[in-house]
């Protein structure tokens, strides 16, 4: 089975309005990261806001991306939901139109307890259709899948890895110590982490960032397998000064996707449009968002297109 590697960007969801996808901008990102190098694409994840997303749009959203691609990388499907029946539904929707695995978080309303997830996940990883990665976001989900619980769900051949959003680099190394087989994938969610990952034998990042600056997201994975430390410390410092000026822009946990939607809207990627419960950044944001564009990318070549 496939192993998956490298940068998997998760996708934003570019927007004409709450109830009509950007076609256009949706091209724009897919073929930006792809001409970036990126290794893969996951769509329906947290920054592609799909839990404020209809069925319908997640339905269009599969499509129009594998039309865009055209089997040009692989691609990840987040199927997250409080119903399984919903989650088999999309699985096989996915399937039927070019996804190449699915991504999967425990439900995030009823609280449960670990005996109940791993019960859950026994239930459902048999009818999906293909290859899981369990997706742990604590944050988001009220409970964290367990090391012990990776593991045995790691038995499961279908299960082909685990994608990291907890920020716990802890957890994480004891992921890698515990699960042994060589076709399984570790990635972290944290962009700033992507080096950490790399160094202690991760294969990856999915990095929001990427959606923006994808080619530097791709040069610090490269530098990291190369092992080249140097420029690995002067990449993570680029990232680092972006989370600060750019995300920082914004407060609570909507800050990130309002900062990034606006950049990406100011370079003329997609359009600056949110699902509510999000609302996009106010004009004077906008213009906030827009000098620090302008500053990073003249300090820094690598972010310029």
């Amino acid at each position: 089975m496939k192993k998956y590697q490298g940068i998997i960007p998760p996708m934003i969801t570019p927007l004409l309005s709450t109830t009509q996808l950007d076609i256009k901008g949706l091209e724009n990102t897919i073929n930006r990261m792809i001409k970036a190098g990126i290794h893969g694409l996951f769509i329906l994840g947290t920054t592609g806001e799909a839990p404020n997303l209809s069925h319908r749009l997640r339905k269009e959203l599969i499509k129009a991306t594998q039309q865009i691609v055209k089997n040009r990388l692989p691609i990840l499907v987040g199927i997250t939901d409080t119903s399984i029946e919903e989650i088999i539904e999309l699985a096989h929707f996915a399937q039927q139109h070019g996804a190449t695995a699915l991504v999967i978080a425990p439900p995030f309303y009823a609280p449960i307890q670990q005996a109940e997830l791993l019960e859950w996940l026994k239930l459902l990883i048999p009818q999906l259709p293909l290859p899981v990665m369990l997706y742990n976001m604590p944050s988001h989900t009220k409970i964290q899948i367990a090391v012990d619980t990776v593991q045995k769900m790691a038995a499961y051949k279908k299960v082909i890895g685990v994608k990291d959003s907890s920020g716990d680099m802890t957890y994480f190394n004891m992921l890698l110590g515990t699960i042994e087989r060589p076709d399984f994938s570790f990635f972290t969610g944290p962009e700033i982490l992507l080096a950490d990952t790399i160094g202690t034998g991760g294969d990856g990042g999915v990095a929001g960032g990427a959606n923006l600056y994808p080619q530097l997201f791709v040069a610090q994975y490269e530098a990291a397998k190369n092992g080249d430390t140097d420029l690995v410390k002067t990449y993570q410092a680029i990232i680092r000064v972006i989370h600060q000026r750019l995300y920082g822009l914004g407060s609570g946990g909507s800050g990130f996707l309002k900062s990034l939607k606006a950049a990406m809207a100011i370079k003329g990627i997609c359009q600056n449009i949110l699902l509510p419960p999000y609302f996009p950044f106010d004009a004077d944001m906008i213009e906030k968002v827009e000098i620090v564009i302008r500053e990073l990318e003249a300090e820094y070549a690598i972010l310029q297109d």
